[in-house]
């Protein structure tokens, strides 16, 4: 297929010089017209804050007690009717 008869792909990646994103580099730029050929966008491109450099959780640990939970998961068998979850 010639160039003049080639599809335009509805997505459009372009490499950026951010502190969130990959070095720019050709073979970056020819990543990602690969993934625009395959009609794909890449997360990365998308969600910046993604893959913080360190963690920035507001998780906290919890210990759940044994006992409690087997006896709510025994009241679930009992009232949720199996294929309900």
């Amino acid at each position: 297929m010639s160039d003049e008869h080639a599809i335009t792909s509805p997505v459009s990646i372009t490499a950026e010089n951010r502190p969130d994103q990959p070095p720019v580099s050709p073979e970056l730029e020819d990543l990602y017209r690969g993934f625009e050929k395959a009609l794909l966008v890449p997360l990365w491109t998308e969600i910046g804050d993604l893959m913080p450099r360190h963690p920035r959780s507001n998780a906290r640990p919890h210990r759940w007690e044994w006992r409690e939970l087997l006896e709510l998961a025994g009241r679930s068998g009992d009232l949720v009717p199996v294929g309900r979850g």
